[in-house]
């Protein structure tokens, strides 16, 4: 439904992916390859990449070196400055071009994914563990043993249960307990030390939302700031990519998906 109703540039994207309309043709795109080994052929397969408008494809049977490829085209689209984002259908592939970007100079890379699902020594590219280097996540832990303890000092007092409020809402009980009085058979005590903790809960609430706050910026700088962002086909709906739009697609083993 998304795509049904996609806006316009991504709308005119669609329709030649769905065969409604047809892409310009590409311009060949001269380069200086990072690659030396690069033959012929895959030279001129980037090149047309480098210069297609909407949509290029890289085909060929396999062994004939396509992912090396679309790994040089990764690579000169982020020399001309553009944002990247690099997929493929499972995290294998994913981890292929990874490798291959891995070994290029001066390209930030953020592999999102399962920990689990990522390659030993891959790791220290996944989202997770650019979260953990980043010296804001010190800060995040420190806050979460204080929220911790607000949680502790909230447990002191009666949990404003549904059997204990015996239909207060939580700003009656701040008032009578302000005033002192007691409703429907629940005692002074029991509903000052329920404001207690309803008072204790919302301090507690109020610091978690600052610690998911400053764990979101923390991702989204990460995520912000790199030059290739790697994902399966599948994470790309991820909640932590909302909002974020990249120059240049590259997916590899396509025709998989």
């Amino acid at each position: 439904e998304r795509i049904r109703h996609i806006e316009s540039p991504f709308s005119q994207l669609r329709d030649i992916v769905l065969g409604l309309a047809v892409a310009k043709p590409a311009k060949i795109v001269p380069f200086d390859s990072q690659n030396e080994r690069l033959n012929e052929k895959q030279h001129a397969a980037v090149a047309k990449a480098l210069g297609a408008k909407e949509i290029a494809l890289i085909h060929g049977p396999p062994g004939t070196g396509k992912t090396t490829a679309v790994v040089e085209a990764v690579v000169q689209f982020v020399k001309a400055g553009k944002k990247v984002l690099a997929a493929a259908d499972s995290n294998v592939a994913v981890d292929n071009m990874l490798e291959k970007l891995a070994e290029k100079e001066g390209i930030d890379l953020v592999r999102i994914g399962h920990p689990a699902r990522i390659g030993e020594k891959l790791e220290k590219y996944a989202l997770f563990s650019r979260i953990e280097a980043d010296p804001r996540t010190q800060k995040v832990k420190a806050m979460l043993e204080d929220a911790r303890k607000l949680v502790e000092v909230r447990n002191r007092y009666s949990k404003p249960t549904q059997a204990r409020l015996r239909g207060m809402s939580k700003e009656r009980v701040k008032t009578l307990a302000a005033t002192g009085r007691a409703y429907r058979g629940v005692d002074v005590k029991t509903i000052q030390s329920m404001a207690q903790w309803i008072k204790e809960d919302e301090k507690v609430e109020r610091f978690y939302a600052a610690i998911r706050e400053l764990e979101t910026a923390i991702i989204r700088d990460i995520i912000g700031g790199a030059d290739v962002v790697l994902s399966t086909n599948g994470m790309i709906g991820a909640e932590m990519l909302e909002g974020f739009t990249f120059d240049v697609a590259v997916i590899d083993e396509a025709s998989q998906q």
